[in-house]
């Protein structure tokens, strides 16, 4: 789904990890790293590749 959802948006994922923790209430999540293979631009002035990273579970 991650894919589908960076192809979507001109990106793609670079990696998708779980965190390690006994158990939810600890922390646990998933980790999802993208990125961009071109960034848009003003005319001459092309933007530098773009990448975030994003994580989804129990707060910390």
């Amino acid at each position: 789904m991650a894919a589908q959802v960076a192809a979507r948006n001109g990106a793609r994922v670079l990696a998708c990890r779980f965190t390690s923790a006994l158990s939810a209430a600890e922390g646990a999540a998933a980790v999802v790293s993208v990125a961009s293979d071109r960034a848009p631009g003003w005319g001459v002035f092309p933007l530098p590749q773009a990448s975030a990273e994003a994580a989804a579970g129990a707060p910390p």
